[in-house]
């Protein structure tokens, strides 16, 4: 009668067994593993139930008990792998009054060696019924992790021996062989003749710092670097460079005009030659910057800044010097630059007209708020000093007055788009010839006045 009772239980509980959900937690509830009795099909297993009395029933021998396993696997830092699985086990017969009872069966499904243990996880389930009324009366649980187990040891790669015990845990190394004596088993020790317990790898290039003769990864040698824990170039002598934009101009793609005949328009020529640039009084004498490019050379990305243009008397700034402009340039990826388009002219210095003939110096602060943290090298590369010199008279009318008498004529040069990018007095086709050549690459249209024509210089 109890046979055919529970399996009419079984048939009633089986649909809700994944789904539905016990009321409370019998925590009293040990899980015992009794590994020794595995027989190649199945465990066995032992549920002790310190049930204080819960069990007893004033109708002895008519409380039916079913036992539910769900068990899923786990890894090696103990979290779940996969859903719950379920596993119904009638049991081998009624859970009878008292204290300490064990309750014993054999799963076939669950086929556990001493390393799977460690990777199962249980909720273990009882539901209890009356014999004449065969619906789910009562349901208590428990999850149940490796540590709940009998003789538990993780072992997580299998080799026989526990991780407590194993100098290699996620390395099979049953002779346990450890040369340097470090308590890291040569299989899996990145320097295994050399005491290193910490296992140290700055470079994680597998080789251990207590071996490795670079042990930053930098390509020099550790006797050789003066930071041999961290990576630098050689430029650096091995350490770090500091993160830090850093804008300055570039000369070599910077391009100005003056009406100084002999003065290349590339600034790095310009620089080169030792010459100064021309600035008329009467708007007509212009230093014009066709393109100043201002590139970042730093490492990292540069915040927006401020170029500021100054009139000076030497070469530095000076709280007398005297602003003519400032010009915004946006934030600059590494390496990316911003060219900017302006010009100085005579009035820019010279508004009150006390300003005497002679030499004097256009400073170009690049960041000059400061904008940037550039570092110290940064900052020392900020200013662009151009030496010009700056007459009250104006250049074309004296020089085009001479024309009568030293042939001096106008050469104008345009882009290939046919744009007006600058024009100068000259003497001789020989000084056109020099003015035009020192021309930046590209391709420019000249015209002299009795002829237009085409030149490319690359």
């Amino acid at each position: 009668m109890k046979t055919i009772l529970k399996l009419i239980f079984l048939f009633l509980l089986l649909p809700q067994t994944i789904t539905s959900q016990c009321s409370s937690a019998y925590n009293d509830l040990n899980f015992e593993y009794e590994y020794s009795t595995f027989d190649g099909t199945g465990l066995n297993f032992y549920i002790t139930f310190n049930n204080n009395g819960f069990f007893n029933s004033d109708i002895a021998g008519n409380k039916l008990g079913v036992f539910i396993i769900k068990y899923r696997t786990l890894d090696n830092n103990s979290n779940p792998t996969g859903n719950w699985e379920t596993q119904l086990i009638s049991g081998n017969d009624e859970i009878a009054d008292g204290n300490g009872l064990k309750f014993y069966y054999k799963s076939s499904r669950l086929r556990l060696n001493l390393a799977a243990r460690s990777r199962m996880e249980f909720e273990f389930r009882l539901y209890q019924f009356d014999v004449f009324n065969p619906l789910v009366r009562s349901c208590f649980f428990r999850i149940i992790g490796p540590e709940d187990l009998d003789g538990f040891s993780f072992d997580n790669d299998n080799d026989g021996i526990p991780n407590s015990e194993d100098n290699c845990i996620n390395t099979p190394n049953p002779n346990q062989s450890d040369s340097d004596n470090d308590g890291v088993g040569n299989i899996c020790d990145n320097c295994p003749n050399n005491n290193n317990d910490n296992q140290s790898d700055i470079d994680n290039d597998g080789l251990g710092d207590a071996c490795d003769t670079d042990i930053d990864g930098d390509d020099i040698p550790n006797n050789s670097d003066t930071c041999p824990n961290e990576y630098g170039p050689t430029s650096n002598n091995g350490c770090p460079l500091s993160q830090n934009p850093n804008l300055v101009v570039d000369p070599d793609v910077s391009v100005a005009f003056s009406q100084c005949i002999t003065c290349p328009p590339s600034l790095k020529l310009f620089f080169d030659s030792g010459k100064k640039h021309l600035i008329a009084n009467g708007g007509v004498g212009n230093l014009t910057f066709d393109k100043l490019e201002i590139r970042n050379i730093g490492n990292t990305t540069s915040n927006s800044a401020k170029v500021k243009f100054y009139f000076s008397l030497n070469n530095s700034i000076g709280n007398t010097d005297k602003l003519i402009k400032t010009v915004n340039i946006p934030s600059r990826n590494i390496n990316s630059s911003f060219g900017i388009s302006t010009s100085i002219n005579g009035w820019d210095i010279n508004n009150n007209g006390e300003l005497a003939n002679g030499n004097y110096f256009i400073l170009v602060d690049i960041d000059s708020d400061n904008s940037n943290n550039e570092g110290t090298a940064g900052e020392a590369d900020n200013l662009l000093i151009i030496p010009i010199t700056y007459t009250e008279q104006n250049i074309f009318s004296r020089l085009l007055s001479e024309k009568s008498t030293k042939n001096f004529y106008e050469v104008s040069i345009y882009n290939i788009s046919g744009l007006l990018i600058t024009k100068k007095i000259v003497a001789t086709k020989e000084e056109e010839h020099i003015f035009t050549k020192s021309l930046p690459r590209g391709f420019y249209i000249i015209k002299n006045g009795s002829e237009t024509y085409k030149i490319s210089n690359l």
